[in-house]
């Protein structure tokens, strides 16, 4: 099966990935998390993951936005209601990758990307 894995940093990528791929499952990257402060801790995050990728091989799409100031105006500075908020940033529930969930929100930004063939 093919997965699109969403992930927040490369620590938290590789266990994940190497049970996807040790159960067949041919996975594709996705590295977005807008909530990361401060900036340079989301660099760190960003080339991290980057430079994982690239050393296991996986294919990945990366929102290299810095989108912080964006989440915070979503989640309006409280607790309440933040759950609907950071769902709606873009965030997929774990069950995501185990049940068919809802149809992504709207302002989901679903990266483009196809999975190349095996010859």
């Amino acid at each position: 099966m093919r997965l699109l894995l969403h992930s927040c940093c490369a620590p938290c990528t590789t266990y994940c990935l190497e049970k996807l791929r040790s159960d067949g499952h041919e996975v594709h990257g996705y590295f977005y998390n807008p909530n990361i402060h401060p900036y340079t801790e989301f660099r760190r995050r960003l080339d991290a993951y980057r430079e994982y990728c690239a050393l296991v091989g996986l294919d990945a799409d990366v929102d290299a936005e810095y989108g912080l100031r964006q989440y915070l105006e979503e989640i309006g500075g409280g607790n309440e209601g933040r759950g609907g908020a950071g769902y709606r940033q873009g965030g997929l529930p774990l069950s995501f990758l185990h049940s068919p969930g809802p149809p992504a929100p709207t302002r989901y930004r679903m990266p483009s990307f196809s999975f190349k063939k095996k010859k």
